[in-house]
């Protein structure tokens, strides 16, 4: 009988272990999320349309619009052909695990890498146990997640409660819970993302602007993107009615760069692993520029420390509401963290003229 169960036991091992192998195989760079899929095979099927890449969340993905940065660099004589690449709710070890990816996968034609520099380890709960979450995890990232959280300024509650969270998924997406029929079928038959969301030019950037009126137009959307675009709406209306918020936010951000001491300790692991980032990209020929961009969700003293460190020729700073006012007008605003179309412009606009600076030194 203990034979029995002992060969239960190790069949059963085997059989996982082979599971594992097999999925790791098979997953392929960003198969479980069609909209980063879409975006992410079209600019490395193109390497001969890009030289730069712009890597983050929300904040990049719907507010950088390359076709304006690239014409301004192209007046002061850079070739810059640049993509977004990012992503809704894309945090900082996703960033990380997708400059590193890049890295690896860099054809020669990447001469520029665009890094935000706006989260850490926290996400909203609401995606937990999706393939868009799970699918990327891996051991490496989780115990950089954990590491890092254990290092933030933050309750033990939260750092034992998110580094639980990392764990469960790292194990979700080794076993590929959920998951498995997803990746079979994403081998027979990849499903992309509509190719709007590569936005008007293909070069990766769609505001929110853009995808309201698209989105009103389909007559066949599945009930997440329904609930998606009334959760949407929902956030834009009160952004438009509560001025007491609006203002409370910005109040917070200006104080958080006001009272912000220069020399304040960063977080250490943060920091190394953006410091090493930047010697990767050094060693293949490659500017990496590090962006804090604005109306983020985090702590930007948290984000200064790290800005203070990082090297002063690849860094750009354009979230401080004292310096910068038009990011933060209910005029150029599409809801609390997020700028409509008009602002995206104009802050493309800055952003351009920032990176040329450091690109014409």
């Amino acid at each position: 009988m203990f034979k029995l169960i002992r060969n239960i036991i190790i069949i059963a091992l085997i059989s996982l272990a082979i599971a594992i192998v097999i999925g790791n195989i098979f997953s392929t760079f960003g198969w479980g999320d069609n909209t980063f899929y879409t975006k992410s095979k079209y600019f490395l099927d193109h390497p001969e349309d890009f030289n730069g890449v712009y890597v983050g969340g929300s904040l990049e993905y719907r507010h950088i619009d390359p076709f304006v940065i690239d014409a301004i660099a192209k007046d002061k004589g850079i070739d810059l052909r640049s993509f977004n690449l990012g992503n809704d709710g894309y945090n900082l070890p996703l960033q990380v695990w997708v400059t590193e990816n890049l890295l690896k996968k860099n054809q020669g034609n990447i001469k520029y890498i665009f890094l935000s520099l706006s989260s850490d380890p926290l996400f909203y709960k609401g995606i937990l146990h999706t393939k868009e979450w799970n699918y990327w995890q891996n051991i490496r990232s989780t115990i950089f997640s954990i590491r890092v959280l254990y290092q933030m300024n933050i309750s033990n509650k939260l750092k034992t409660q998110f580094s639980r969270f990392y764990i469960t998924s790292l194990v979700e997406n080794m076993l590929k819970v959920e998951m498995m029929d997803d990746l079979i079928q994403f081998h027979v038959q990849p499903i992309y993302a509509d190719s709007i969301y590569l936005g008007h030019h293909k070069n990766g950037y769609f505001p929110y602007d853009d995808e309201e009126k698209y989105l009103s137009l389909r007559k066949d959307l599945p009930d997440e993107i329904v609930s998606k675009m009334k959760n949407n709406e929902l956030s834009k209306l009160d952004y438009q009615k509560n001025q007491a918020k609006r203002d409370s936010l910005e109040l917070l951000w200006s104080n958080q760069f006001a009272t912000y001491v220069p020399g304040t300790p960063p977080i250490p692991l943060y920091l190394s692993t953006y410091l090493d980032l930047h010697k990767k990209c050094e060693e293949q020929g490659i500017k990496l520029i590090f962006i804090m961009p604005p109306k983020g969700r985090t702590d930007y003293q948290l984000l200064s420390a790290i800005y203070e460190h990082l090297p002063e020729n690849s860094k750009i700073n354009l979230a401080d509401p004292r310096v910068f006012p038009e990011f933060f007008t209910l005029e150029n605003g599409y809801n609390y963290h997020h700028m409509n179309s008009k602002g995206s412009e104009i802050y493309s606009k800055k952003l351009g003229m920032q990176i040329s600076n450091l690109l014409s030194e």
